[in-house]
């Protein structure tokens, strides 16, 4: 889809989170799908910023983004179509159809590279920190974001959930209490 008119929608899909540091003029935008995150600075940062505070699913313009950022609609519409092609932005607001369809594509994809790629320890870590986190962190300064993890119990049904039997949407089976977990008194 090509960006034609500055006043065509785009939409913030529901698999996009995010945060903007304002001193640093720096920003990270995650495609929790794909579990990729974009490093942004100086003005693409303050894109995703106004892209961000949009709540997921959420639309807004070119045009808009051009007026809120003092962006020229010209410099901005390649990097709204980059934005597009990397999932991070939308044409449409995604139907579920659509929405299961890339799940399933991305876990396709997954299954095949596993089969054919042998990782390393340090790369089949689910907490590995991706070079646009470390980047962010050191642009933004100071600790940037933390996680404890207690239980494998959760009921929530997060769409980029690495836990080992989670469930991401009701059609799966949850396979959480299977899971030995340490003791109160451990």
């Amino acid at each position: 889809m090509t960006i034609h008119s500055s006043t065509k929608q785009i939409f913030r899909p529901i698999w996009t989170c995010g945060k903007y540091h304002e001193t640093g003029k720096v920003a990270i935008y995650y495609n929790l799908l794909d579990g990729v995150s974009y490093l942004f600075e100086d003005y693409s940062a303050l894109v995703v910023s106004f892209l961000l505070a949009l709540p997921r699913n959420g639309s807004t313009t070119v045009e808009k983004i051009a007026q809120k950022t003092g962006i020229a609609i010209e410099s901005l519409s390649p990097f709204i179509q980059e934005l597009i092609d990397l999932q991070l932005i939308a044409n449409h607001k995604p139907t579920n159809d659509e929405i299961e369809n890339y799940r399933k594509s991305i876990a396709d994809k997954r299954i095949k590279d596993v089969q054919s790629l042998v990782k390393t320890t340090k790369e089949k870590l689910p907490l590995a920190i991706s070079n646009a986190e470390m980047d962010y962190t050191e642009k933004a300064g100071g600790i940037t974001s933390v996680m404890l993890e207690l239980t494998y119990n959760c009921s929530e049904k997060c769409i980029h959930c690495y836990n080992i039997g989670a469930t991401r949407n009701d059609n799966e089976v949850s396979y959480r209490s299977n899971l030995q977990e340490l003791s109160l008194g451990d």
